[in-house]
């Protein structure tokens, strides 16, 4: 069968994005090539795409990595695939290779979206995610490194931070987490995403391309973090609310600090009835002192906050408001809250 080489590149790309090394399991490092459609599963997430490769009857799986170095490395774009005694053979140009192939019989197990219900508020869904997903740190313990979903609301935490989105459509009866690779997966393709559906056990996303994704879920306990922002608001908090762009100000305190590792960054807030004194200082190198006016005059108080979260958080926020309760700082933007703990000096 002849194919063009970045077409087959970019059937590859999202089956590829989840593939990851384990020798305990070698199918969740192979592609599966079974009956015209392209499957890669890493234990939590399958990935089903249309391959294209009408002519080729034999049903497959081949070492995902070695098959995608040798075709990212390849001049020629015309490719002649065919199948024999258990091989994969590939001609371009004068170029003859081939590749072991396990041959299969049955076709990898997927969910049936039959009995899923469609949720259809997707650019919600999407926004919810995207700023769930920078609470998240790579050390996080496994529950951590999820994003938690239960009925209206989606939290995420790493312990110093936690962060809160109310959805406007509920995920009826759902109280369960995502893993952060399918997270991750449908940011990076969301302007792509067509149609999500779920059940009490999976999510499952169809991409305008073909593609299916089915992502199961973690059943186990979430940390209830939802009692650490008290209702109502108003009886609770101290409003600081600025007259300046605060993004702007943070991340000139943050480049300041740029050298020392982002756990360390720290700027502190002085607060004396309208104005308030930030000063960052760079252990014994110097400091950056900036003042700036309140809207409104509040009681005395100082705290000390992570410069890099802050950063972070204003990247997808444009509205700023500030609260503090029991050391820690809230942060308010219509359905989004965003609660961090206050360093202490």
């Amino acid at each position: 069968m002849k194919i063009n080489r970045q077409d087959l590149l970019k059937i590859l790309e999202k089956p590829s994005s989840i593939i990851k090394t384990n020798q305990l399991v070698p199918e969740y490092s192979h592609f599966i090539f079974y009956d015209s459609m392209i499957y890669v599963s890493n234990g939590n997430i399958l990935v089903s795409s249309k391959s294209n490769l009408t002519t080729i009857e034999d049903n497959f799986q081949i070492p995902s990595k070695l098959f995608l170095t040798f075709l990212k490395n390849l001049k020629e774009d015309s490719l002649n695939l065919t199948v024999e005694e258990s091989k994969l053979i590939i001609e371009t140009g004068s170029i003859v290779s081939s590749f072991a192939i396990i041959a299969i019989d049955t076709r990898p197990e997927s969910s049936s979206l039959k009995n899923a219900k469609k949720y259809l508020d997707i650019d919600r869904f999407i926004k919810g995610l995207t700023f769930c997903r920078q609470v998240i740190a790579e050390e996080s313990n496994e529950v951590l490194l999820n994003i938690h979903i239960t009925n209206d609301h989606m939290f995420s935490t790493d312990r110093y931070r936690i962060l809160k989105v109310k959805l406007q459509e509920t995920f009826d009866g759902v109280d369960y987490s995502i893993p952060v690779s399918f997270v991750d997966m449908l940011l990076k393709y969301q302007k792509q995403i067509m149609e999500i559906y779920y059940t009490s056990k999976e999510i499952s996303v169809k991409f305008k391309d073909g593609s299916t994704v089915f992502s199961s879920v973690f059943l186990e306990e979430y940390r209830d973090v939802s009692s650490y922002f008290p209702d109502p608001i108003k009886d609770f908090y101290i409003p600081l609310e600025f007259k300046t762009d605060l993004s702007e100000v943070i991340f000139r305190h943050s480049e300041y600090l740029k050298d020392m590792l982002s756990m360390d960054r720290k700027t502190k807030f002085s607060i004396e009835q309208n104005i308030c004194t930030l000063t960052t200082s760079l252990n014994d190198q110097g400091n950056m002192v900036e003042i700036l006016e309140l809207v409104t005059s509040v009681e005395p108080c100082s705290f000390s906050l992570n410069t890099s979260y802050l950063t972070e958080l204003f990247k997808n926020c444009s509205k700023f408001r500030y609260y503090g309760y029991r050391n820690s700082f809230l942060y308010i933007d219509n359905d989004m809250e965003f609660l961090m703990q206050t360093i202490q000096d």
